[in-house]
């Protein structure tokens, strides 16, 4: 018997029809995924509408317009209380390690790594995107986290870690250098826990030798 072909997209889904089925969040999923792959100049609302199987109308409906369906779909999947109560659990590795870990962690989710692309990537030419990134990695998430951990110049060093988030985002896996895009992320988090432990004012005493007998 032969193979039957695989089911086709059904087509468009109406505004009037679309409530309720899910038409939201395929939305949301197309969009959060052109942003990453396109960049937010060349993603147009009539382009997500056509890949999410919907209406126009019902982008508009949902989210107003382009900018707000920008804003609307990009948000990372953590927030200042997890990241400060994962760093405040007992552990033999340092600050900066922590943290470095939790960003790796973060960008090897392909999830989180399209929504932080698509962000950076808009930040380029586009002023809501670079106030929205601003409002991600600094103001609602490293700002805090420095803050609750009494560092001095926690503004300043929080622009510092951010800087580095995005730097690796952009070197990892947009211009994909070879030595960090073969790199394992066990070996990034190494490198960059020392860069931020640098960052943050973490001072590393070593272990003082012992005495001769």
């Amino acid at each position: 018997m032969a193979a039957q072909d695989p089911p086709k997209r059904a087509g468009r889904r109406p505004a009037a029809s679309a409530a309720g089925s899910g038409a939201r969040e395929d939305i949301e999923a197309v969009a959060r995924q052109q942003f990453a792959e396109l960049g937010y100049e060349r993603v147009s609302v009539r382009g997500v509408a056509r890949e999410a199987g919907v209406d126009p109308k019902l982008v508009h409906h949902y989210f107003g317009g382009k900018e707000s369906l920008f804003a609307a779909v990009v948000e990372l999947p953590l927030t200042p209380g997890d990241v400060i109560a994962e760093l405040r659990e007992p552990s033999e590795e340092t600050l900066g390690h922590r943290l470095a870990r939790i960003i790796v962690r973060l960008q090897s989710n392909a999830l989180s790594r399209m929504t932080m692309l698509g962000v950076i990537r808009a930040a380029t030419s586009q002023p809501l995107a670079a106030e929205r990134i601003r409002a991600l990695l600094t103001t609602r998430l490293l700002l805090p986290i420095a803050r609750e951990l009494t560092v001095d110049q926690p503004d300043v060093r929080a622009a510092l870690v951010g800087s580095q988030v995005v730097g690796l985002m952009m070197a990892r896996y947009v211009v994909k250098l070879p030595a960090l895009a073969r790199a394992s992320d066990e070996e990034i988090i190494e490198l960059l826990g020392a860069s931020l432990d640098a960052v943050l004012g973490v001072v590393i005493i070593p272990a003082a030798e012992s005495s001769p007998a």
